[in-house]
């Protein structure tokens, strides 16, 4: 089962995305903010973080950068989101090379066929990176 880390300061979009993607059978963690993101990498280890582009303090595009520039989270693929009024800044996106932008409110089919083939890549950049011999 793959993990799936959502960060975003809204309530409402934390309870869609974990509802839409726990009934698909991923296991979600959700926080409000990139710092507590930053922190619960290392115990939740993710296969697909998702994050918002606008929150106070930190944005997903620091949560991305951070996560490429990181030999540990490697195999981690990121889909930045923002409202529907928030527009991404396309230079930003290609800057911290994410894997794919989605707009919120989310829509199930649309977070689930962006999710889906991420998490199955994460998956195997993670097997393909385990030491011969080693198990989980």
């Amino acid at each position: 089962m793959s993990r799936i880390l959502l960060v975003d300061d809204s309530p409402h979009a934390q309870r869609m995305g974990e509802r839409i993607l726990s009934e698909d059978g991923y296991e979600v963690v959700t926080v409000s903010n990139a710092d507590s993101a930053l922190i619960r990498l290392e115990d939740v280890d993710p296969d697909v973080v998702i994050a918002d582009t606008v929150m106070p303090g930190r944005t997903g595009y620091e949560i991305c950068h951070y996560l490429r520039l990181n030999p540990r989270h490697r195999h981690v693929r990121v889909i930045l989101t923002a409202g529907v009024l928030e527009p991404f800044d396309e230079a930003q996106v290609k800057r911290v090379e994410a894997d794919a932008v989605l707009k919120k409110p989310f829509e199930a089919t649309a977070l689930l066929d962006a999710v889906q083939p991420l998490a199955e890549a994460a998956a195997r950049i993670r097997a393909e990176s385990r030491p011969a011999g080693a198990k989980g």
